[in-house]
């Protein structure tokens, strides 16, 4: 079965994508380890997702006094990263706020890093995590090695592009200098 580090969300077996293509593993949010373990994520699309009606949980869960962190989780929680890039842009055009900017203003400590977080786009987080890897004395190479050892390449190829266009630096040649 897919190893995720928890028992299989899905339930599938490993025979089940012996025969798919790379593209289709990849649809499929799998990752294959450096032995061939198949490892696939927990968080799945939420089936009947409706980003507006989300949306509207989110902007009633931080009106007025006091936060509902419970909503917030139930939302965030269980959608998948492209479901709550969706809820992001939704946010904005029906209310005209930012999503992130108000969530940062009603949460705080690691609970706010855990929820910003999780609405980052994943190419631009990972090459957050890999650029505080590097900075200041030392490397955290534990940090490099988890992800670029377990991203596909062209997981690889867009984390060089958000790197690039956020940090206005080449990756390659940045982890090439600090190992």
């Amino acid at each position: 079965a897919p190893q995720t580090g928890y028992p299989s969300a899905s339930g599938a077996s490993s025979t089940q994508y012996n025969n798919m293509t790379l593209k289709e593993l990849q649809a499929l949010s799998l990752h294959i380890g450096p032995n061939g373990e198949r490892y696939e994520g927990t968080v799945k699309p939420a089936a009947n997702f409706s980003a507006e009606a989300d949306a509207e949980i989110l902007r009633k869960a931080m009106k007025g006094i006091g936060t509902d962190e419970a909503a917030i989780i139930n939302v965030l929680a269980n959608r998948s990263n492209k479901q709550r890039q969706e809820i992001k842009i939704k946010f904005k055009t029906m209310y005209g706020k930012d999503l992130i900017q108000n969530l940062k203003s009603e949460l705080s400590g690691n609970f706010e890093k855990a929820v910003i977080y999780s609405l980052q786009d994943p190419d631009y987080l990972d090459a957050m995590c890999l650029k505080k890897a590097m900075e200041g004395a030392g490397t955290t190479e534990s940090v490099l090695t988890e992800i670029l050892t377990s991203r596909t390449n062209a997981e690889i190829t867009a984390i060089k592009a958000a790197y690039r266009t956020y940090f206005k630096g080449d990756l390659e040649k940045e982890v090439a200098g600090e190992t």
